[in-house]
């Protein structure tokens, strides 16, 4: 398996994880929002603090989609087309879109998940800048 190709493999199963952690997030809020009578879990209750309610962080969910699946889609098309710089502006810029849901799980697992593709990106980066020095 070749570098790119072991970074597709990587990119694609935590996409796979990522978008998995954004649909039990959001079925989570729901069944929230259908069981008033329960006593609230983390997500409502944190939404709760935060003045915004679990149907508006739910609404918000819908409206933004996955941050996350959407960054490893960029990264993605700028791996295959070669373009490792678009690639390293991928890496980071799903952090900032999901910081304001780190309370709801996402922010940590997207930490988590690209230390591994971070790593692999600059084994590959540094690969190609030998090439074309």
């Amino acid at each position: 398996m070749t570098p790119r190709e072991a970074l597709y493999s990587e990119v694609d199963q935590t996409l796979s994880a990522g978008e998995r952690l954004w649909s039990d997030m959001v079925r989570r809020v729901i069944w929230e929002l259908e069981e008033p009578d329960r006593p609230r879990d983390t997500y409502a209750t944190i939404a709760d603090e935060r003045e915004t309610g679990p149907a508006a962080l739910l609404a918000r969910l819908r409206e933004t989609g996955n941050p996350f699946g959407a960054a490893l889609r960029r990264l993605r098309r700028a791996l295959a087309e070669g373009d490792y710089d678009a690639a390293f502006l991928c890496i980071t810029q799903p952090v900032d879109e999901v910081s304001d849901l780190k309370h709801f799980g996402i922010y940590i697992f997207a930490l988590d998940a690209f230390v591994p593709i971070r790593e692999r990106l600059v084994e590959l980066w540094l690969q190609s800048a030998d090439v074309e020095g």
